[in-house]
Formats: C-alpha cells, structure tokens, sequence
C-alpha cells in the first residue's frame, strides 16, 4: 500500500505600486488691484492689511506623494464706501386743532393732525390721532370712546418735535387752554388771582400761537 502526501507552500505576493496622498497644503494670502489675474509677488502666510477697493487673493498649493502638485486661487474683494444717501425726509409736522366733523384729517409724511374731542368738562375731553388720512366725517361722543381709523391719546404722549398738552395743562407758569398759553396770575373781577378754572378770569398774558398775538 502506497502512502502519498502533498504540501502546499504559500507564495508571497508582490509589493503594490506606492499610494497617493496628501503631504502638505500651503496657504499664503496677497492683496492686489487686479480681480481677475492673480498677483506674481506679495504673497504671505498672515492676511495682508485690507485697502479699499483692493482684492484679496487666497492661494493653496496641494502637494501629493505622485501626482503633480496642483495650486488653486480665490479671490474677494474689500468694497469701497458707498456715496453718501441723500437727505431724508422731514419728520411730521404735529398740527393740533378741534375735531371738526367732515374735517379731512392727516396723517401721512408731512403733517400729523392732534384733534382735541372738547366734552363737558376736562375728564371728559381726549385728544386723538388718526392712524393714517381719513375724513373725520363724526366726532367720538363725549368721554373718550374708541373711533375706527383714530388712536385716541393720552395727554402724557410725547411726539417727535412737540409734547401733547391736555386742556388746563400748567407749562412753566402758562395754561395750555383754548389752543392758546395764558398766564396763571390774572384778575377774577378786578382782583388780582391765580387761575383755578374760574369762567371770568382774565389773564395777565395771553399768547396765541396760530394768531401771532400776545
């Protein structure tokens, strides 16, 4: 009987061809007047300082362990001022009058109109504004009710160029009454007196704004 036996030797393979790869990526930075054609000289690791209306070129060179090094630009652009704008428009001129049904009341780039609803008594008295031009074809009744198209104030209410006053109101010695400052010290029936509402006092000063007079 006759016995054979095999063995099989492993064949060591051949080395493959060397990989590719990245060894270094190199950025540098230059600055030129030129957006289209990159600058020859200049070029640095650390961003240049911007000038205006300049361009700032990013150059990065890619080196591989076979292929050909390959180099790549960028380019941005540091933006002048703009010329200046020109003027605005003025701010709203606060016009402060009664509420006259039918009136055309404003409110749009030029004028805003303050309309004073006058009832019975000061309490019972508001300012108004309208929210945008509109016919004021009916006053708020007596009290200070809401009005659709108006916001009614408060006499607290600052605007842009002027400050509301309500009715009575005390300005540095005058009385905002009537559209007109009068003075608090007056005469009551020849005697002199401080104004509290009383229906006969006569001021010392009167000065009327929308008249001219003092």
């Amino acid at each position: 009987m006759n016995l054979q036996a095999s063995i099989t030797i492993p064949r060591r393979p051949r080395d493959g061809e060397t990989g590719d790869g990245i060894v270094t990526v190199v950025i540098s930075y230059a600055k030129s007047e030129s957006g289209t054609v990159p600058p020859e000289t200049g070029w640095s690791s650390t961003l240049p300082t911007p000038t205006q209306g300049w361009y700032l070129w990013t150059r990065t060179v890619t080196k591989y362990r076979v292929r050909p090094d390959t180099t790549t630009y960028s380019v941005s652009r540091y933006a002048k001022d703009g010329e200046p704008g020109g003027n605005g428009l003025p701010g709203q001129i606060p016009v402060k009058k009664e509420w006259v049904a039918g009136d055309t009341h404003r409110n749009n780039y030029t004028v805003i109109d303050y309309l004073y609803v006058r009832g019975a008594t000061k309490g019972l008295s508001y300012w108004y504004k309208p929210l945008s031009t509109i016919n004021g074809a009916e006053a708020p009744p007596e009290g200070g009710a809401s009005r659709v198209g108006y916001k009614r104030i408060d006499s607290s209410d600052e605007l842009a160029v002027d400050v509301l006053l309500a009715e009575e109101a005390n300005v540095a010695g005058f009385i905002f009454k009537g559209g007109q400052l009068i003075s608090v010290r007056g005469t009551v029936g020849g005697v002199d007196a401080d104004y509290s509402g009383q229906a006969n006092f006569i001021p010392n000063l009167i000065l009327d704004g929308t008249e001219g007079d003092v």
